[in-house]
């Protein structure tokens, strides 16, 4: 039973049967059980009671729409009979014409079944044939008159594609979005697609979050499915997606990473060359003897100051321009790099214990 949480320890089922017999007919397990029923009577009466002031809304936004389709059609009428070569009625006689359209418009498109006549066009087309015949009959009875020739063929046209426009465009009914999307051209609908799936992988599906925050919004408002089941399903979905951007985006990161050092693991072979630059400067560095000797060149001081540089055919030089030897330690900026010892043997600076210039 619901809410029941005996505490006795029965020692057989029909002990516990029994107790629980007892604890259905006690008047604390009634009055809950009754506090329980009034509660879900409340909630489904909410429920019903949203459902139809949302039906109530979306009726009283077709009636206001389906008005302003009449109005709009009839003034266009109006308008379309001096311009075909009629005439309208005089003093307060226009407007008793334009109230009789309005009703003619009206009461065929509320006595014309929408899905006998196969959708939206067919149900225009129908109103539209039905309403214009009469409103024809109606302008010579309002004290108009109708032009001469063939204009009131060409009149009774106009006014057949002026009605039969306004319900296609105007009319409150699921038929007039169905209609739309049929009328997008597949070219168009195939460049939106593309369009939308890049967008989708420039952003790493980031775009579809508000997608899903607005989808959800609408389901709720228009009674699609309840406020909590909506905002649950709303959260996996967002989590879902910001799951798989994350991941795409640290994919995508560590791929850029990895091809950020492939060219630092070949500088060594692009360096190599480079190494050699400081031996095809280093017979420039006897240069300041040369200065020395100009300004005193008895005094044995020059020669031996001379003989202070490292030889030429060591390279890199040290930070204090020496040469380096084997087993010593290179800078950060040299690993990798290639050289020549103070003894002419050639080195490299390697991960050895530590980075070291080692024998080739």
């Amino acid at each position: 039973m619901p809410g029941w949480t005996c505490p006795h320890n029965h020692s057989r089922p029909d002990l516990a049967e029994a107790c629980a017999q007892r604890y259905a007919r006690s008047p604390a397990y009634q009055a809950q059980q009754a506090a329980r029923r009034r509660q879900a009577e409340q909630r489904e009466a909410a429920h019903q009671a949203g459902q139809t002031a949302r039906r109530e809304r979306a009726a009283a936004k077709g009636r206001a729409i389906l008005a302003r389709c009449i109005t709009t059609a009839a003034a266009e009428v109006m308008t379309a009979i001096p311009a075909h070569g009629g005439t309208l009625p005089a003093g307060d006689g226009p407007a008793a014409l334009e109230d009789a359209a309005r009703e003619i418009i009206q009461g065929e498109i509320m006595t014309t079944d929408l899905d006998a006549h196969g959708g939206l066009d067919g149900f225009a087309r129908a109103t539209a044939g039905a309403a214009a015949g009469r409103i024809m009959a109606a302008i010579p009875a309002h004290g108009g008159t109708l032009p001469a020739g063939d204009g009131p063929a060409a009149l009774e046209d106009a006014v057949r594609e002026i009605i039969r426009h306004r319900i296609v465009t105007d009319f409150p009914r699921q038929g007039k979005a169905a209609a739309k999307v049929g009328r997008i051209p597949r070219p168009a609908m195939v460049v939106g697609a593309v369009l939308a799936l890049g967008l989708i992988f420039a952003t790493h599906g980031l775009i579809l979050i508000p997608v899903i925050i607005a989808g959800a919004v609408l389901a709720i408002r228009r009674g699609k499915m309840s406020k909590i089941p909506g905002l649950a399903i709303a959260a996996v979905l967002i989590a879902l997606t910001a799951t798989m951007s994350a991941a795409t985006w640290s994919s995508g990161s560590s791929s850029a990473q990895v091809a950020s050092q492939a060219p630092a693991a070949h500088a060594p072979v692009t360096h190599a060359p480079a190494t050699h630059a400081p031996a095809t400067h280093a017979p420039a560095m006897p240069s300041p003897s040369p200065m020395i000797t100009h300004s005193a060149a008895p005094p044995p001081a020059p020669a031996t100051s001379a003989a202070a540089p490292p030889p030429a055919s060591c390279s890199p030089l040290t930070n204090g321009g020496n040469c380096y030897e084997p087993g010593e330690y290179c800078r950060n900026s040299d690993h990798g790099m290639y050289g020549v010892a103070g003894d002419g043997e050639k080195i490299a600076c390697e991960d050895n214990n530590g980075w070291r210039w080692e024998p080739v």
